[in-house]
């Protein structure tokens, strides 16, 4: 039977207050819940060992804690009430275990045991941790490890199938199934743990001190650097480099030795830059022993025996502060032996950190009045491809397709094979597409777009156009009626309005159309269409001599609006006196009718004079006179040829124009000797 001792403790009850900063300001380390359990067994006087922190990709937070006989697993979600998800025995009862993160695994091994390595899966968590492996393959003990991240490696130092060195073990391919890279033998002899960034690892070898190598390639190691000779040195037991590279922490596992902070910027000649350590005993003893040290930005998290969690500042590097502890193990009296705190791990986004004691189980804190770096976890992106599940295209359109929302990595699929990475991409194809963004491990695959291409039939027009119009005419031009949409041009500029397959145009200028179905459109052609310019219409008089305008190459001369016989030439003689008036066609075969020139000889003497009348073009039956001074007198609407089309009598200023299709036409009004004339257009 389990018997669960758990403490929770509101936040901000319980605080160490510590050693000032610069600016004189107190920080503290407030303990926010500690789960532990009576009954759990122990090797020797330790029953918990080391701790590390894990976040999902939905940004859920762990702790994993080793016992003496199990691997525990903690939901964090409610940090002052840890719920345990999940424990795994290992097969053996031991003091040391050690484990690391690797995108959603869990690693660990022990030490004095023949567990091997084993690997968590987190993917369902927090329902369940589930265990995809273990195995003694590579060894059966292992003292701890250390994860190269970068890399992808994971390094085994202690194991009893290389006692003085290394395994290296590749996660790249199959992170739930490892494979070995290399089990090496190292010049400084047995490694009892190390930090590696980026293939540099800082092995500590005990009491031959500190060596850094290059792992690059992990069968020829190369030595980059030692110190094997420094103050207060004692067992060389882990450390960690400082974010920038250019300091370490550095820790003696060995009573009354102080830690070490390391310059590394020239790793063929590190020295020490300063001698720290917890007293929270002084004066009575001093004799303190550290663990491990965990950086984060400048301050560095110790896991110190008997003293708790301590936390320096070390942005000085010759010069650390401490800022912030908490005593794990209270009833110590005295620096002899190791209880208290094992391990402590203080990168978890939201600033809860995680530490275990060897006899006091789990602890987990919240820093007050202490800025922490801020620490980013891979969660799964939230993104989406910003078009609809049906994209629409025209023949030969690209398509732009966008993500929005925020990923690392964004790899794009069409018809299920890998087509491109990035935030963007242009497209022009029809089939299936969508994307799959990552951070890190984390990914999520967006819903499928379907992309469909639109192509629309090549329109054949259905009009043949002549070399040039007259003016006035009006050309229909027409066009298939199996688009959806019509939208007609002129000389580059729309027909407002018109939105159908046909267009009636009385101008020149050059016309085009577009024809469309489903949002697609194509352009026609450009069509040429010329309407000859009106010429001039007036007959030029030489005394009695007259001429048709220029532009004529065909003529009809009318006297008072008759047709003269065999008057059809360009001039003409006016033997009378009166109105003469000439029809000519031009080369395009376009009749125009003269205005009228009035002739006055001795055979005959007649007045003539203007009428106003409106509108003018009329697109009426009837035009009005501008007075009613012409009411009740006869009237004659004639035609250019001279054909009188109506006549009748003038009423309230009114003349109907029932007869007239559209076209040009002269008014007469006659009273007495005085013939009164217009002419006009009807539409």
């Amino acid at each position: 039977m389990r018997l669960y001792k758990f403490l929770c403790l509101t936040v901000g009850l319980i605080g160490i207050s510590v050693s000032t900063n610069a600016q004189d300001q107190n920080f503290n380390l407030n303990l926010l819940s500690n789960w532990d359990i009576d009954t759990m067994p122990n090797a020797g006087n330790v029953v918990y060992n080391d701790c590390w922190g894990y976040v999902d990709c939905s940004g859920g937070e762990y702790a994993v804690m080793g016992s003496a006989s199990y691997t525990h697993f903690f939901d964090l979600s409610d940090p002052t009430a840890p719920a345990e998800i999940n424990y795994f025995a290992g097969g053996n009862t031991t003091i040391w275990r050690d484990y690391k993160s690797y995108k959603n695994y869990i690693y660990g091994v022990c030490d004095s045991c023949t567990e091997g390595l084993q690997v968590f899966d987190m993917t369902t968590a927090p329902d369940s941790v589930v265990r995809v492996l273990q195995t003694d393959e590579f060894f059966g003990k292992s003292h701890n490890i250390f994860l190269d991240t970068l890399n992808a490696k994971l390094y085994c130092p202690g194991t009893n199938t290389q006692s003085n060195g290394l395994v290296i073990l590749d996660l790249s391919e199959t992170p739930e199934n490892p494979t070995l890279l290399s089990s090496i033998e190292l010049p400084g002899g047995y490694v009892h743990d190390l930090y590696v960034r980026n293939d540099t690892a800082f092995c500590s070898h005990g009491f031959n001190g500190l060596y850094v190598y290059d792992m690059a390639d992990p069968l020829n190691p190369v030595t980059l650097g030692i110190i094997d000779d420094y103050p207060q040195s004692g067992y060389n037991h882990s450390s960690w480099l400082s974010v920038d590279g250019n300091h370490l922490i550095m820790a003696d596992e060995t009573h009354n030795k102080a830690l070490k902070i390391i310059n590394t910027e020239d790793l063929g000649d590190m020295e020490v830059t300063d001698l720290f350590r917890s007293t929270l005993l002084a004066p009575n003893d001093t004799a303190s022993i550290v663990h491990n040290p965990f950086v984060l930005g400048d301050l560095v998290f110790l896991s110190y025996y008997h003293d708790g969690v301590q936390v320096y500042d070390f942005s000085d590097p010759t010069n650390a502060v401490k800022v912030a502890s908490y005593d794990t193990e209270t009833g110590n009296t005295d620096y002899a032996g190791f209880k208290g705190c094992w391990g402590v791990y203080p990168y978890l986004p939201s600033g809860t950190i995680i530490a275990s004691d060897v006899q006091n189980g789990l602890f987990l804190f919240e820093t007050e009045n202490l800025n922490l770096d801020p620490v980013s976890a891979n969660t799964t992106p939230i993104v989406s491809i910003n078009q609809s599940e049906t994209v629409e295209i025209c023949e030969d359109e690209v398509l732009d397709i966008s993500i929005e929302g925020a990923a690392e990595q964004i790899d794009w699929y069409f018809n299920e094979e890998l087509l491109a990475s990035g935030d963007e991409l242009s497209i022009s194809d029809q089939g299936t597409l969508y994307a799959v963004a990552f951070n890190g491990h984390c990914s999520i695959t967006t819903e499928s777009i379907e992309i469909i291409e639109i192509v629309v039939p090549i329109s054949t027009p259905a009009f043949n156009l002549e070399e040039a119009y007259c003016p006035g005419d009006s050309v229909l031009l027409e066009v298939e009626e199996n688009y959806e949409t019509y939208a007609w041009f002129i000389d580059g500029q729309p027909v407002e309005g018109n939105t159908t397959n046909s267009l009636v145009i009385s101008e020149s200028g050059q016309v085009s159309y577009d024809y469309g179905i489903e949002n697609c459109t194509e352009t026609s052609d450009n069509y040429e269409l010329i309407f000859e310019e009106s010429p001039t219409m007036m007959i030029t008089v030489d005394g009695y001599n007259l001429t048709a305008p220029s532009a004529g190459v065909s003529f009809q001369w009318y006297f008072n609006g008759t047709v003269i016989d065999a008057a059809v030439e360009q001039t003409y003689f006016a033997a009378q006196t009166g109105d003469y008036s000439v029809q000519f066609t031009t080369t395009a075969g376009c009749d125009y009718l003269s205005e009228i020139t009035n002739i006055v000889n001795s055979i005959n003497n007649v007045e003539h004079v203007d009428i106003k009348l409106y509108p003018n073009p009329v697109d009426l039956d009837k035009i009005l006179l501008s007075n009613d001074s012409f009411d009740n007198m006869p009237y004659e609407i004639i035609d250019l040829t001279g054909k009188i089309h109506s006549k009748g009598i003038i009423q309230d200023r009114e003349i109907q124009l029932n007869k007239e299709s559209p076209g040009i036409y002269i008014l007469q009004i006659k009273d007495g000797q005085i013939l009164y004339s217009s002419r006009f257009t009807k539409i």
